[in-house]
């Protein structure tokens, strides 16, 4: 807490100032200005009041001595414990430029978008749940220098009979890049897809660094190493610079792919710098019938704006959408395409199952790589070092790897579970037995047809609800080391049935 001078209540940085601002009397001050004894000496580290989730473990630090009302991450109302702590002390800082206001507004126009969102995220106003917290980001500074020699080629080709002439050259030239300002974040807690979502920063108005900027705010920890992300670094810049080798003049008439040109220049990362970038952050708990508490998350960009949600579908809503788009489909078929054979209906419905199915499977791959942490680089790096749960485990007793299974990838009808496979199996099984027997009557096809649109159908809603899954994450406790007694022993019993959900 930074006390005013001139009437000893606390000092915290106002955005529309971006200044130390005192609500009692008004006195503003630079955050420079404060003398702080823990300010007064360069250090590594810096001096912070860390709060503690009990119910799932997750962590947050304040330059405040204030307890926190609820948990950023899981969403739980509850009185969080503190402790002093010392905590690695960034670089630089970039002030919050953006009100809670302002990412009420962002989200609002976000959710009218999203014609399927449930009604209570639509009608959402309670703009105190965002939650001003500096995230730590590694900053990379890189170069790319030498002479690159890479294989191009015309872009018409040459035909002479029934042979053709691909004209291939060599593109020499020198570079010398400089980039800067390259940022990923460094908290496991932070989803890459979320901070990937709100970036860019502008990382040129980055201040440098000091506690009082935090006053009024929370931090989240740093616990994601800078080599993570070096060879996402050397990507980006590569890419960067052949796009622009590709736009020289000379080049208007050759083509080549990244892939060929992405080996011939190498990144040399220079530096990397701890900053903290400001994120306003929301947590939504959110619960089907008979199935655990989740979570979904809401990240604005601090300085610019730029929001991000995770925006879970009103089933409701998707199935009255459902029928509107069946009822127009049957008016096509009926009306304007009346003198389609009935096995051409047959064989359509099970493409369209086959289209089905690949989505299907595509999403549970998804849900997987993210349960896992497998998408998300900062988090796999602090499974490494042990900071949280890692999923799949390893088994205690027998040492063998545990594998993800989620029983919920399946559908159940009629007390039959198809998987994808089964599915696309059983409706182009349908399909070619009406094309090989030729039945007579066409209520064989229409039959057929039915049976199998109705899989696609029972599919679909269920790929809603795996779609629900995907814009919804675990509760911190079943990844975050730490939390009271009933949030271990939900992580064991996780673990213990290999990572499958309850």
């Amino acid at each position: 807490m930074y006390e005013c001078p001139n009437c000893a209540s606390n000092l915290k940085f106002n955005i529309a100032r971006q200044s130390m601002f005192c609500e009692a009397c008004g006195t503003v001050m630079s955050p420079y200005d404060i003398e702080k004894e823990k300010d007064a000496e360069e250090r590594e580290e810096f001096e912070v009041t860390v709060f503690t989730c009990p119910q799932c473990g997750a962590q947050i630090v304040s330059e405040d001595n204030e307890a926190a009302a609820f948990c950023s991450f899981c969403g739980g109302s509850t009185i969080l414990d503190s402790r002093i702590s010392r905590e690695k002390r960034p670089e630089l800082i970039l002030p919050f430029k953006k009100t809670k206001e302002d990412c009420l507004t962002a989200f609002t126009k976000m959710t009218k978008r999203s014609i399927f969102s449930p009604n209570e995220l639509k009608n959402y106003k309670d703009v105190d749940s965002f939650r001003g917290i500096y995230m730590p980001y590694w900053m990379y500074t890189a170069t790319k220098e030498g002479h690159v020699c890479y294989d191009v080629r015309k872009s018409l080709s040459k035909y002479r009979g029934d042979y053709e002439y691909i004209d291939h050259f060599n593109y020499d030239t020198d570079v010398d890049a400089d980039f800067t300002g390259v940022s990923y974040d460094a908290s496991s807690t932070f989803s890459d897809k979320l901070s990937q979502a709100i970036a860019p920063f502008d990382t040129t108005q980055a201040a440098k660094f000091t506690p009082a900027f935090l006053s009024g705010f929370y931090a989240d920890t740093l616990d994601v190493d800078g080599e993570v992300y070096d060879k996402d670094v050397e990507e980006l810049t590569t890419k960067a610079v052949f796009e622009k080798l590709n736009d020289d003049p000379a080049m208007k008439s050759y083509q080549t792919t990244f892939d060929k040109a992405k080996n011939s220049t190498k990144t040399a990362i220079v530096k990397r710098t701890l900053v903290m970038l400001p994120v306003w952050f929301m947590s939504l708990r959110h619960k089907e019938a008979g199935k655990e508490d989740r979570v979904a998350y809401v990240a604005v960009n601090g300085q610019t704006g730029e929001a991000c949600a995770d925006l879970p579908i009103d089933l409701k809503k998707y199935m009255l959408g459902a029928v509107i788009a069946a009822a127009a489909l049957f008016a096509i078929f009926t009306f304007i395409l009346p003198t389609l054979k009935p096995i051409a209906l047959t064989i359509s419905a099970a493409v369209i199952a086959i289209i089905t199915g690949i989505v299907y499977s595509s999403q549970n791959t998804r849900i997987k790589n993210q349960e896992t942490g497998e998408d998300d680089a900062g988090l796999k790096n602090a499974q490494k070092k042990g900071l949280v749960k890692s999923i799949p485990k390893f088994d205690s007793q027998t040492g063998k790897k545990l594998e993800y299974n989620d029983p919920d990838s399946k559908v159940n009808i009629l007390g039959i579970k198809f998987g994808t496979g089964g599915f696309i199996i059983t409706s182009i099984a349908i399909a070619a037995a009406l094309f090989l027997l030729r039945p007579v009557s066409d209520l064989w096809y229409y039959g057929g047809t039915i049976i199998i649109l109705l899989l696609v159908f029972l599919f679909l809603v269920k790929l809603m609800k795996r779609y629900n899954k995907l814009t919804t994450r675990q509760l911190p406790q079943f990844i975050r080391k730490g939390g009271d007694d009933s949030a271990k022993t939900a992580v064991r019993d996780h673990e213990r049935k290999g990572g499958e959900d309850k």
